[in-house]
């Protein structure tokens, strides 16, 4: 199994040595594992269960945008590969595909996918049509988003859904419709349950014959309830989580319905239920190493069931023992890294698909590349993945995403531009020839909009490339215009409004920004992160801002923002409702984003009330600084380190060294406080932290290659780890 980096792999093996019971695999090339590769990471997957498309797969990508992909593969028998017969445009990430259970090919040939809404798909060898969308809100159009599906084999004009509303919908299925000349398929909401105090996380029917009407869910709350769509008045919680803790999933045994499968949020431990025993766990499967992802029961054992999860881990058990303990897996499979999702073939019992996601280099399969004699292997195959990441550049988006954080197009080229590397060459012109888009309609902020293309540019310009001025005069003057005209536009009531939670509050600032309709005020997407680059520039390239702007616009707005600082230390996340609450201290939103700009703003004014305010930031981040959403730089404690490395470089006060040294320690355990932030599926590599000898410069290529886990996850922690052998030079990376 392997992959390229940003790209997903779909593998199918052969678990024939798992039972006797397993029928020999139906392979016309004899391979034991097959893959293939798709061009974004793949998130959902499932079989088809026609007999005359067996070896058909759907598959969804997780794209952090609003167009994402299905891909319809399937095995070609002669090139003994699979192969993509349709790919087809799909809103938001699919949370689950799946195909009608209609083994017998009555009804047409139907994927449903789940997101925003239930979608139902006409699948044929013209283009895959879109035949139905399901919504259950029919007066605002509004649908809360749904976190899975499942499709009734008993009766497949059955589907239920649930959702983040605490709800599960029950979808009735008109498949032979007769519209106009053609048949088409539509559905009626049959009924609608509350079905937890929190959010739903999975839905499954009863697999038992003839049983149509029996489901079960898990949710937030941390129980597995029961339903009987025949008497919906009440339900049966058969079990709950000790410490209330979330459950993901759940799997319902496809032979014997008396037993249920599930596990919870930042679980290594799968429970096997018995319905016939409410409470009490029959059994516990606990050899993986790293948080649980997927699990899909035999289609044709009552007592096998394989899991999967991020320690790249695909184990089968058999658990016909229950309910003595179950020590140890009968089989075992090793992918190249974390698996996110995991399908049994009901057709082919001999089959099973994981679906990786490659998010950086694959270290999992290269573990030698951790030791210190091999640095320059990894150098090797680091510069590999730079090439092919600045082929792929995708431009489709560059017109309204040009932020080095997060465009597809942007980030590869400045890696590549950094990197200086044979076959990147023009990197660094593309790289400053995307600045012409910056005049069109996006927002100012840095991980999507014209601040981050600018951070850009500073890193450039601080790695000795010439930067035009032209083009930072271009980027500087469309965040001014920008700010200013909203500042304008904003009339003294709706500032008052604003406002409203603060007894005193300072006058209107000469400069506004707003993303998504709030005015957020932290590093990600608000003041901070825009007024601490515009700083930067003043520092760089003075002659780039407008004759007056840094003393009537800039600095009078960094004096508004520190006036908004809480009695804590902290700072609130955005303006109106949330400008008294102090919950948020990370890098996003939060003192962590917004001491770096005090004492910027203290370095180029010597105003000490910039100094003392960024103190008192600095004691509430080491105060709630270590943070429950793991070791990242953007909402996880190497964010909070970065802060505190910042006071030490301006202070040289030894206290502040001292506590990011504890942070550090904190994030060198990083297996046991990087917990799962949900939708994004991050793989923790083990033995990484030992890359702290390879060069800075390499660190922030590898860094750079994802947003996800650049800024969300383990090469953020490496960066920190890193900078903590020099902390007078340290400096959180690309926004600084």
């Amino acid at each position: 199994m392997s992959g390229t980096p940003g790209s997903g792999s779909v593998g199918s093996l052969n678990p024939q040595n798992a039972a006797a019971a397993i029928p020999p695999v139906s392979n016309p090339k004899n391979k034991e594992i097959y893959k293939y590769e798709a061009p974004w990471n793949i998130f959902s997957l499932n079989w088809s269960i026609r007999q005359d498309k067996r070896f058909r797969l759907a598959i969804g990508s997780f794209i952090e945008e609003y167009n994402n992909k299905i891909q319809i593969i399937t095995l070609d028998e002669e090139q003994g590969e699979f192969v993509a017969q349709q790919t087809f445009n799909h809103y938001y990430p699919a949370t689950k595909v799946m195909w009608m259970p209609d083994m017998k090919t009555n009804a047409p040939d139907l994927l449903a996918t789940s997101g925003d809404y239930l979608r139902i798909w006409k699948v044929s060898e013209s283009p895959t049509k879109l035949e139905c969308t399901l919504n259950n809100n029919q007066s605002t159009g509004f649908c809360a988003p749904l976190t899975s599906f499942d499709w009734n084999e008993s009766d497949p004009s059955i589907i239920g859904a649930s959702s983040v509303d605490t709800t599960c919908t029950i979808w009735g299925l008109e498949t032979q419709q007769i519209i106009g000349r053609t048949r088409g398929v539509s559905g009626h909401v049959k009924t609608q349950v509350i079905a937890h105090d929190k959010e739903v996380y999975d839905i499954a029917f009863s697999r038992a014959a003839g049983n149509r009407d029996i489901f079960a869910s898990v949710g937030a709350d941390g129980s597995v309830r029961l339903f009987d769509l025949r008497n919906l008045l009440t339900s049966t919680i058969i079990y709950e989580n000790r410490n209330r803790t979330p459950l993901l999933r759940l799997a319902w045994n496809k032979q014997d319905p008396n037993y249920i499968a599930t596990f919870a949020l930042d679980s290594k431990e799968v429970t096997i239920l018995d319905l016939r025993v409410l409470s009490t766990p029959m059994a516990t499967l606990d050899n993986h190493r790293g948080y649980l992802n997927g699990l899909a029961w035999a289609p044709h054992s009552s007592c096998h069931i394989c899991t999967a999860g991020e320690d790249c881990m695909a184990l089968i058990w058999d658990i016909q023992s229950m309910p003595r303990a179950i020590e140890d897996p009968i089989l075992a499979y090793t992918a190249a890294a974390e698996i996110n999702q995991i399908q049994w073939s009901a057709l082919q019992p001999d089959w099973i698909s994981i679906c990786t996601s490659f998010t950086g280099i694959k270290l999992q399969k290269f573990p030698e590349l951790c030791e210190d004699d091999n640095v320059r292997n990894f150098i090797r195959l680091t510069n590999d993945f730079i090439i092919d990441a600045f082929k792929q550049r995708d431009k489709a988006k560059l017109s309204e995403r040009i932020s080095a954080f997060t465009s597809s197009y942007t980030a590869p080229c400045l890696v590549a531009a950094l990197s200086g590397l044979p076959g990147t060459s023009g990197a660094f012109s593309k790289f400053c020839h995307s600045g012409n888009h910056v005049t069109n309609d996006m927002p100012d902020e840095a991980l999507y909009g014209r601040v981050g293309y600018l951070s850009g540019l500073m890193l450039l310009l601080d790695n000795g490339h010439e930067v035009d001025e032209e083009l930072v005069s271009k980027a500087v003057k469309c965040i001014l215009k920008s700010g200013r005209e909203l500042s304008e536009k904003l009339d003294r009531r709706k500032y008052e409004d604003l406002m409203s939670r603060l007894s005193n509050p300072p006058p209107k600032p000469p400069l506004m920004f707003v993303w998504h309709d709030k005015f957020y005020l932290g590093a990600a997407h608000g003041y901070a992160g825009i007024l601490q680059t515009l700083l930067k520039v003043n520092e760089k390239f003075p002659q780039c801002l407008p004759e007056g702007a840094l003393e009537a616009d800039i600095l009078p707005t960094v004096k508004w923002l520190a006036k908004l600082q809480l009695p804590s230390g902290n700072w609130p996340s955005s303006l109106g409702s949330s400008l008294d609450s102090d919950r948020l201290v990370q890098w996003c939103h939060g003192a962590t984003g917004v001491v770096p700009l005090m004492l910027a703003a203290y370095k180029l004014t010597s105003d000490r009330d910039y100094l003392q305010r960024a103190e008192r930031g600095g004691e509430v981040i080491w105060e709630r600084g270590l943070l429950t959403k793991g070791c990242g730089l953007c909402h996880g404690s190497a964010g909070s380190g970065y802060a505190l490395l910042s006071l030490y470089k301006h202070t040289r006060d030894e206290k502040y060294l001292q506590r990011a040294a504890a942070v550090a320690l904190w994030c060198a355990d990083y297996f046991n406080h990087a917990e799962r932030i949900p939708d994004r599926q991050l793989s923790l590599f083990e033995g990484l932290l030992l890359l702290n000898t390879v060069s800075s410069i390499y660190l922030q290529i590898f860094c750079c290659f994802n947003f996800d886990i650049y800024i969300l996850g383990l090469s953020g922690a490496i960066m920190f780890l890193a900078d903590m052998r020099h902390p007078e030079e340290s400096d959180f990376p690309l926004i600084n």
